[in-house]
């Protein structure tokens, strides 16, 4: 729920940044030599697998978090290569080697899924005016408007404003809570641009 929720209140370099610090969790004060032993040899290793699933979760599911700011995938691969250095835990060093693999793999889609959607624009921007929908129909009137340009024109519209929908906009009706403004942005611009649009063609 973490990785859905946490750019409602903190950002990914916080995140990332108390994901390393509970990796290196150093022993509690006060142990007696069993306890301290116990803990070095079970619960260290449970909270270091935790936080590495964690980070692998979140690079192969959320990367999205990282479009835009490169801080995130660096801090990651930063921590990820100082993993693989140290050779005394070979299990850390596997872990590591596969958030990088998730990482480039993610990137890897993205880059196709951006040429690919970059290749539909452009098609679709070639084949219409550059003029919006709004001066192809100067008076108001749709029943002039060539039915296929003015679907395309919509198309265009409709896609920038639903690529920019983060999936914490979706989470607990934040569209219509009092802070729609700040939590779901992106969704009030769709609904207000579909409202315009219906009532446009009233």
């Amino acid at each position: 729920m973490l990785l859905y929720t946490y750019s409602i209140y903190t950002s990914h370099k916080q995140v990332i940044d108390r994901l390393c610090k509970r990796f290196y969790i150093p022993v509690p004060p006060n142990l007696s030599a069993s306890e301290a032993l116990y803990f070095a040899n079970t619960r260290e290793k449970e909270i270091k697998s935790k936080v590495l699933d964690m980070i692998l979760q979140w690079m192969k599911g959320h990367l999205y978090d990282a479009e835009g700011s490169s801080d995130l995938v660096q801090d990651v691969m930063a921590f990820t290569q100082e993993l693989c250095s140290d050779k005394s835990e070979p299990w850390i060093s596997k872990r590591a080697v596969a958030i990088q693999e998730a990482v480039k793999e993610t990137f890897d889609q993205f880059n196709k899924e951006h040429t690919r959607m970059k290749e539909f624009k452009r098609k679709v921007e070639a084949s219409v005016n550059a003029d919006s929908i709004y001066k192809l129909v100067p008076k108001g009137s749709f029943i002039d408007c060539e039915s296929f340009e003015f679907a395309q024109q919509l198309v265009l519209f409709d896609f920038e404003n639903f690529k920019q929908v983060k999936p914490s906009e979706l989470l607990n009706k934040n569209w219509e809570s009092k802070d729609a403004d700040r939590l779901a942005p992106s969704i009030l611009k769709i609904t207000q641009h579909s409202k315009l649009v219906a009532l446009r063609c009233q």
